[in-house]
């Protein structure tokens, strides 16, 4: 089966490479979709990130108001009271942070950021 992907890939460059962009495009929306509802929630900063398809966000101005202790605690607060998976950033090495992924649809990405608004405005 290997073999016959390979024949596929080369002999359909055009439009696998076609495909790609069309992908990389779909991305790279979903990366404005998710760092701009990011940076509009109140105490929350996210750059944009350079590759693959998460997004960190600062969320270390939250933990006061949520009663988290850090990155652990708040993630799980979200998943509790808002109904928003993310991973806390001390498994990454920064404690301030939380890591959303966007390769998930549109639909859902825009959800879980109104969750996450909702969540922050109870606060």
């Amino acid at each position: 089966i290997s073999q016959a992907a390979a024949l596929a890939a080369l002999t359909e460059l055009d439009r696998a490479r076609a495909s790609v962009e069309t992908m990389l495009a779909e991305y790279a929306h979903r990366r404005k979709l998710v760092t701009a509802a990011l940076n509009a929630i109140p105490g929350v900063e996210c750059p944009a990130p350079d590759g693959a398809f998460y997004a960190f966000a600062d969320v270390s101005a939250l933990f006061g108001r949520s009663g988290a202790a850090g990155s652990a605690d708040f993630a799980k607060l979200l998943l509790e009271r808002g109904g928003v998976a993310s991973v806390p950033g001390i498994a990454f090495g920064d404690d301030r942070y939380i890591r959303f992924s966007f390769a998930a649809a549109r639909e859902e990405i825009e959800k879980g950021m109104e969750r996450f608004a909702e969540y922050v405005r109870s606060l």
